[in-house]
C-alpha cells in the first residue's frame, strides 16, 4: 500500500483511517525492511550435499536492515522434493533467519530444515 503527501495535506486523518480499516493481523514493514527483502538472494547452493541446500545471501548495502534485525521466509517444499528426501515435512514451512549479514545456508533434509552461516 501507497499513499501520497497529498493524501495528508487534504485531510490529516486519512493515514490513520487507512491503517485502521485494513483490520488486525496485519504486518506493517519499514522502507528499509522491504529494500532487504527485494535485494535478497536466493540461489540453489552449490556445496555437495544429499539435501537441498539453499544460499541466502544478504549484502551489506541494500540488506542492511537484517544486520540488526532477524529476517523470515516462507519456504514452500513441493510434493516431488518432500518425496525423494523421503520426508514428513509440511509442504510450507516458516523459517527464521537470525540477524546478520552475509551469506546464510538453509540445508533440507528428511531430518528437517536446519539452518547456518555460510563463508
Amino acid at each position: 500500500i501507497a499513499f501520497h503527501d497529498r493524501d495528508v495535506a487534504m485531510d490529516k486523518g486519512a493515514i490513520e483511517r487507512l491503517l485502521n480499516d485494513l483490520g488486525k493481523g496485519v504486518r506493517y514493514m519499514t522502507a528499509g525492511e522491504y529494500c532487504a527483502y527485494l535485494h535478497s538472494t536466493v540461489a540453489r547452493d552449490p556445496s555437495p550435499s544429499e539435501s537441498l541446500a539453499l544460499s541466502l545471501m544478504y549484502d551489506d548495502h541494500y540488506c542492511r536492515h537484517f544486520d540488526s534485525h532477524e529476517s523470515t521466509w516462507t519456504l514452500h517444499l513441493s510434493d516431488e522434493l518432500r518425496s525423494s528426501l523421503k520426508s514428513q515435512q509440511p509442504e510450507k514451512q516458516t523459517v527464521v533467519v537470525p540477524r546478520g549479514l552475509g551469506r546464510h545456508i538453509l540445508n533440507v533434509s528428511a531430518e528437517g530444515v536446519l539452518l547456518r552461516r555460510g563463508s
